[in-house]
């Protein structure tokens, strides 16, 4: 932002065009990268950073309009470049590309390798780097990699759900349950409650009810997000047909407990539960408190629009889903 406040006031400032250039590559931004792109070759066409751009503008010209031979002879250019600029990612990057799109696939990892070493938090990078290694067909490697990506980025689930898919691809079922158990022993405490779930859906999945229900059972005892537990165990009981039981273990959870999150996401699950029973007026009562506490709670609102829309408010619900 800064930057493109400075070119809006001096737009013949070089400087400020090639990093903004940097910036709209790195973030792959392509628009602003051909923009600021094109504006600093006009400005100094001489230079080694315009020299540069220019090749990756051509290439991504070629890439446009499909035109394969282009792009390899851009490519070429852009490696006999490197002998010059060795330290430019966007040459680099361009060699990444071209090499993929010709299964070059020992040649990108080599360019992803030093991509990496010289900006390892890039999590575009060890992306494409995946992709390589899964050109290649190397399993272990690939494994290896996802591993450590769900090391470098907790935060980011979806490389978890990568390895997960990548052991379920080849049948190894325990090595999900190691993976998930393993996650549960070392994340800080909200990933390992999402691990937790995902370990009781697993066994779920993979083992039946009443192994799931066995680790159920383990983490309340020992004192784990109890609440959000218990309202599992009472959900499985529902499914299982004993919904009278469940429905009032969600009642004891609930009774006299602070609003909060979890306590607005029980509170949904046993409207649910009343509906399916019959009692629309207790969870009509119950969605209308969570609402209350949680204007925007989405299970709620969800429920609520199904009321309006059996009332002949179509507008409301609308807005309730809206």
């Amino acid at each position: 932002a800064q930057y493109l406040r400075l070119v809006e006031q001096y737009p013949d400032d070089f400087r400020a065009r090639t990093a903004l250039v940097e910036l709209a590559f790195q973030a792959r931004l392509w628009e602003d990268f051909e923009r600021h792109g094109k504006a600093a070759v006009e400005l100094q066409p001489d230079t080694p950073s315009s020299e540069i751009i220019a090749i990756a503008l051509d290439y991504r010209a070629a890439a446009l309009e499909e035109d394969s031979a282009a792009m390899r002879d851009h490519a070429r250019t852009a490696k006999d470049k490197l002998a010059t600029y060795e330290d430019s990612v966007i040459l680099r990057s361009l060699l990444v590309d071209s090499y993929m799109k010709n299964n070059n696939s020992s040649a990108a990892l080599a360019e992803l390798d030093w991509l990496l070493q010289n900006d390892p938090s890039n999590e575009y990078y060890w992306r494409q780097r995946l992709l390589v290694l899964a050109q290649q067909n190397d399993l272990p490697a690939m494994e290896a990699q996802l591993r450590e990506m769900v090391q470098r980025f907790p935060e980011n689930d979806a490389h978890k759900q990568s390895l997960i898919r990548f052991f379920m691809s080849q049948n190894r079922t325990d090595d999900i349950e190691m993976f998930l158990r393993d996650l549960i022993a070392t994340a800080d405490e909200e990933r390992a409650t999402t691990a937790r779930v995902d370990l009781i859906r697993f066994l779920s999945n993979t083992q039946g009810p009443e192994a799931a229900r066995v680790e159920l059972d383990a983490f309340i005892d020992a004192g784990v997000n109890v609440a959000a537990f218990r309202a599992m165990r009472a959900g499985m009981d529902f499914e299982a047909g004993d919904r009278d039981q469940a429905i009032a273990d969600l009642r004891n959870l609930i009774e006299n407990a602070e609003p909060s999150d979890e306590i607005n996401n029980i509170k949904a699950v046993l409207a649910k539960m009343l509906q399916q029973t019959g009692n629309e007026v207790a969870a009509r009562a119950l969605v209308e408190d969570v609402l209350a506490n949680d204007a925007g709670h989405g299970e709620s609102l969800k429920m609520q629009a199904g009321w309006q829309l059996r009332n002949d408010e179509p507008d409301a619900a609308i807005a309730s889903l809206r």
